[in-house]
């Protein structure tokens, strides 16, 4: 069964003791009774060290005896296998200051197995792929753990519950080890393991935010919604008084979202709208103030509404003013694609991508890109008042006074990270937002990403000479691109040039169709396609090297990054059956996805490396030098006065270092630069 410790006295130490340098594996759990590590309490550690199972009381033991244990563990070479290692060993550190080292994570060794796809597997989950017994573990008893207060003593039931935790995880580590093994992915399982301690301690650092700058960016954010709103609605409504009498259809009369708002108004009486028999630029007959508001899916609320709005004429639209600005809802498409229709805009949706398209059509006239400009602001500003207003210091812990997100170690299919609780990768990029991160007093923030990573790595992998070349001589990627579609000399090439250059260099390394570069672009399509084919005939190996990738990839069903990563693909028997469109979109994906993996993923593998060492060659101390974030390719660092030049240089080199090990070709370049706050 198990042995419950809760004094060192306890005879059963001195066989663990013995036991813990013989042993190959080492499991590990904890029980908390909470998920924050800086407020909870630890409960119990649970180890299981050859057959033997023993249950550490944390409350009766205290921290620092929990530390001697965590260090007592960590001079065994024994690899310590854990189910969720970023939690636990989380937990452990902020309460003892001790890291567990050696780790196997047994739910991030599946989600490398599974190439990303199942990056959150339950213990229980993996009971039923690996072990002959599955493991149920019950919610009742853990819930016992949640609701732990001071004074609660651990019943039997939670000890047997702590003990199942660890006694199998011995099992599934040795099978996820033959799996990883047999797929060529150790060198990933060990980039991953040796990540942990240092997502761990990013984590527990934190970052400073500024409130009083961050409350006044709100309050500046607000005004700015508020008066974008204000604008598209004057607009608008001065553009229905103007053209009263030629407005036009700007949807088709099939158009369900017409037919669904058209049955809520007809809830009031028989409707049988005046739009069933027109077409797309038809004219629309709008005589009454309800008329306009039925065609523009506004909504009237009673049949006193109505009969109001029917006895309104639509010659004294001046009358309904008020009640437009008030009803009209700026953030409905329906809505939205009504009045843009009247405008002379027509969408097929009010996506973000289709309005910048709308916008960088050549036709529009001043007043229609104004509006569009408009409106893109406002989803702009939408977001940031939803996202990233007053409730995001709800983040701030009490205790620290810092913001400690959430941050998953593979956080998507190409093993980036991804932040929650708040998701920090999507902090607008404004210097408005940014600087509100800050260094303490006495302290800098050190920002540095990889330049121009990914086209790098894309060029050093298809050993492409023209971009070899071009990395060797110090020549500017984007500028040759755009001389090469606009088929002029490098000195020529304008910034609007330089720009659509630097557009499609990225673009065509994400697999962008041509309908993407003209709507990224704003270019027409033929004009992208002519593009896209310069781009590969300049870069011609680059072109070569990804069909090859991509007939590979559509063959095999998975696609690796140069460290061994893989990504699976899977066509379903079912899609065979399906259109013809479905299945070649299928395909286009695959194949698209395929190429873009062993880059993007490449390019997450470099910067974990480069993260581990400058944790591990750490020259300064963890309290001179802080890993702060990851964001995107970025890596963020908080570093005291008498140490930020050297810091900025250490992590230039480091972060270098890491970059020439996975390229053999063009060299890696970090830029970097030292603010008070976080910096682009």
């Amino acid at each position: 069964m198990f042995t419950y410790i809760t004094d060192l006295n306890n005879p059963a130490l001195d066989t663990m003791i013995d036991e813990i340098v013989k042993v190959d594996t080492i499991t590990l759990d904890i029980e908390s009774n909470s998920l924050d590590p800086i407020t909870g309490t630890l409960l119990l550690v649970q180890i299981k060290v050859g057959e033997n199972i023993y249950i550490f009381d944390a409350r009766q033991l205290g921290s620092r005896n929990i530390g001697y244990l965590i260090e007592l563990i960590n001079t065994s070479p024994a690899k310590k296998i854990i189910q969720n290692a970023l939690f636990d060993v989380g937990f452990l550190e902020a309460k003892t200051g001790h890291l567990v080292n050696n780790i196997h994570c047994t739910m991030i060794a599946e989600a490398i197995i599974s190439g990303g796809a199942d990056r959150y597997t339950s213990l229980e989950k993996l009971s039923d792929r690996y072990l002959d017994k599955k493991i149920t573990l019950n919610k009742s008893v853990r819930n016992k753990f949640a609701d732990m207060v001071e004074g609660n003593p651990i019943t039997q039931e939670m000890l047997i519950y702590s003990a199942e935790d660890v006694d199998s995880l011995e099992e599934i580590y040795e099978k996820q080890i033959v799996i990883l093994e047999k797929e060529h992915m150790l060198d990933v399982m060990k980039l991953e393991m040796d990540l942990v301690p240092v997502v761990v301690t990013m984590i527990s650092n934190g970052v400073l935010l500024d409130v009083e700058a961050w409350t006044k960016q709100h309050e500046k954010s607000v005004s700015l919604k508020e008066e974008s709103e204000d604008k598209i609605k004057q607009t608008i409504f001065d553009t229905i008084a103007e053209n009263i009498n030629n407005l036009v259809i700007s949807v088709d009369n099939e158009d369900p979202a017409w037919k669904k708002m058209a049955s809520k108004l007809g809830k009031y009486k028989t409707l049988k709208t005046a739009y069933d028999d027109l077409s797309f630029g038809d004219k629309l007959s709008v005589d009454t103030a309800y008329k306009l508001f039925e065609y523009m899916l506004i909504p009237v609320d009673s049949l006193r509404d109505i009969k109001a709005l029917e006895a309104i004429s639509i010659d004294s639209i001046d009358f309904i003013k008020d009640l437009f600005f008030e009803r009209f809802n700026v953030d409905s498409t329906y809505q939205l694609r009504r009045s843009l229709g009247i405008c002379g805009i027509f969408i097929e949706n009010a996506k973000e991508d289709t309005l910048v398209y709308a916008l960088n059509d050549s036709s529009r006239t001043d007043d229609q890109r104004e509006l569009l400009e408009t409106i893109l602001s406002l989803k702009e500003y939408s977001k940031r008042v939803s996202s990233f207003g007053l409730n995001f210091l709800e983040h701030i812990n009490p205790k620290t006074g810092r913001i400690h997100a959430d941050v998953y170690q593979i956080g998507t299919v190409s093993g980036r990270f991804a932040y929650s609780n708040p998701n920090l990768q999507q902090i607008p990029g404004l210097p408005e937002y940014r600087h509100c991160f800050i260094a303490p007093e006495g302290s800098k923030i050190v920002t540095s990403d990889y330049s121009q990573q990914e086209i790098r790595l894309a060029g050093d992998l298809a050993e492409d000479e023209v971009i070899i070349e071009a990395y060797k001589n110090n020549e500017d990627i984007h500028a040759i691109t755009g001389a090469a579609i606009y088929e002029i000399p490098i000195i020529e090439v304008d910034p609007e040039q330089r720009g659509h250059g630097k557009t499609l260099n990225f673009q065509t390394l994400y697999g962008a169709t041509k309908w993407g570069v003209a709507r990224k672009m704003g270019i027409p399509l033929y004009k992208a396609e002519e593009f896209i084919q310069k781009f590969f005939g300049k870069y011609k190996q680059l072109a070569m090297f990804k069909e090859m990738v991509e007939d590979i990839v559509f063959k095999e069903l998975y696609s690796v990054t140069p460290l061994g990563r893989k990504r699976y693909f899977k066509i379903e028997d079912k899609i065979y059956d399906t259109a013809k469109y479905e299945y070649e979109k299928l395909v286009a994906g695959i194949r698209r996805e395929g190429f873009n993996h062993p880059i993007q993923g490449g390019s997450a593998d470099m910067l974990k490396q480069s993260l581990i060492y400058l944790h591990n060659d750490n020259p300064f101390g963890k309290e001179k030098f802080k890993i702060l974030m990851v964001i995107h390719d970025e890596v963020v660092v908080e570093a005291t006065d008498d140490i930020a030049e050297e810091a900025r240089e250490f992590i230039i080199n480091t972060m270098n270092k890491a970059g020439n090990e996975m390229m053999q070709y063009i060299s890696a370049e970090t830029e970097s630069n030292i603010e008070n706050y976080w910096s682009k």
